[in-house]
C-alpha cells in the first residue's frame, strides 16, 4: 500500500509539475514507491516481531505451582484455591485443608491435576 501511494503520488506530481520525460518520471516514481514500501516493511517487521521464546508444554503444567486457599475445602470434598507465581495478599481468614479447619488460609502446592481438580498439600510439608 505504501508503494502504491508513493508511486502514484510521486508520479502524479512529476507528470503535472515537471518537464521530465515520462520514462524518467516513471523511474523516479518507482524508486520513491520502493523506498517507501521498504521503510514501512521494516517498521512492521519490528512491530510484529517477538523476542519471546515459544512456550513448551512444560510451561503449562500446574504441578508444583504455589497457591493459597480462597474457599474452605470441605472434609473429603473440594474447595477453591488461587495460584500464581507471586506472593498472595488478601487471603481469607478461615480455610480448611485435608478436612481439618484452619484459622489462617494456608499456602499450598499443587501436587497433581486431574479432570479439572487440583490435589494440594500444605506448603509446610514440602519445606520440612
Amino acid at each position: 500500500m505504501a508503494f502504491l501511494a508513493w508511486f502514484g503520488g510521486t508520479g502524479y506530481l512529476l507528470t503535472r509539475h515537471s518537464h521530465l520525460l515520462a520514462v524518467v518520471s516513471l523511474l523516479i516514481a518507482t524508486v520513491a514507491g520502493l523506498a517507501a514500501g521498504f521503510v514501512v516493511f521494516r517498521f512492521m517487521v519490528k512491530l510484529v516481531s517477538s523476542d519471546d521464546a515459544p512456550m513448551k508444554s512444560e510451561d503449562y503444567r500446574m504441578e508444583g505451582s504455589l497457591g493459597t486457599i480462597s474457599m474452605p475445602i470441605r472434609e473429603s470434598g473440594t474447595g477453591e484455591i488461587i495460584f500464581s507465581w507471586q506472593e498472595f495478599g488478601g487471603a481469607p481468614e478461615r480455610a480448611a485443608i485435608d478436612g481439618k479447619p484452619s484459622r489462617k488460609a494456608p499456602k499450598v502446592v499443587i501436587e497433581r491435576y486431574e479432570k479439572g481438580i487440583a490435589y494440594v498439600k500444605r506448603w509446610e510439608e514440602f519445606t520440612k
